[in-house]
């Protein structure tokens, strides 16, 4: 059995232990249901700050579709979220190409998330940089992320903001892939609520956020960000 292999089967036997123990409260797959499935995705209102969950280019293509049509207004930023080294490049010449110039400066592209769990992270340190304390949050990623991104973005930004999110990806999933995804991703919420991924993380067997990274401007410059443990 790989190293990898048994960290996922000692985390998911340590979390169910303790939701059996009764220690905290699970979030229920009716919950998560109801999120998935609600219409909060689907909208087309101004946000404050959209974010692109790095993924296919095809999901950065509608997120700066979206992003495009109020871009130009005061004070309404764009980030691309959990971007590697070696993707910046190409993905800030898309984004280039994509939005008018007037609208470069406000684009960010951060480079902490590791991994989803890490999006809300690097969303909330960019809020605080550019001074936003409430508002509209508009996430676009991939259909099984929809309602974890909303609950765990939520999590991390309080009731002070309103938090959507909009698949593009989601081409006709069979029933037994799309209940596979939605339990998965169940599980992996109620780990977040009950504590978990911060216990293996002390123990240095979880990271989903690199605080040595950065978020930088699209022309590359880096900007000041409180370093976090």
């Amino acid at each position: 059995m790989s190293k990898k292999t048994k960290y996922s089967l000692l985390k998911k036997i340590a979390v169910t232990g303790t939701v059996l123990a009764g220690l905290a409260p699970v979030l229920s797959l009716a919950d998560y249901s109801r999120l998935y499935f609600s219409k909060e995705g689907n909208n087309e209102r101004s946000a404050d700050l959209t974010v692109f969950y790095n993924g296919h280019p095809h999901r950065l293509t509608k997120a700066l579709e979206k992003f495009s049509k109020f871009c130009r207004e005061e004070n309404k930023f764009f980030l691309i979220s959990g971007v590697t080294e070696p993707e910046i490049k190409d993905q800030a010449a898309q984004t280039k190409k994509a939005l008018p110039e007037k609208c470069h400066e406000r684009v960010y592209i951060g480079t902490k998330a590791l991994k989803t769990s890490g999006h809300p992270r690097e969303i909330k340190e960019l809020t605080k940089h550019l001074g936003i304390k409430e508002g509209h949050i508009d996430i676009v990623t991939s259909w099984y992320h929809v309602a974890r991104s909303i609950y765990e973005t939520r999590h991390y930004l309080g009731n002070a903001f309103t938090v959507t999110a909009e698949s593009v990806d989601h081409t006709g999933q069979s029933l037994k892939t799309l209940l596979s995804q939605i339990l998965d991703e169940s599980f992996t919420v109620s780990a977040s609520r009950l504590g978990a991924k911060e216990i293996l993380g002390a123990l240095g067997r979880y990271q989903d956020y690199d605080p040595a990274q950065d978020i930088r401007t699209l022309s590359g410059f880096k900007i000041p960000l409180p370093q976090h443990p």
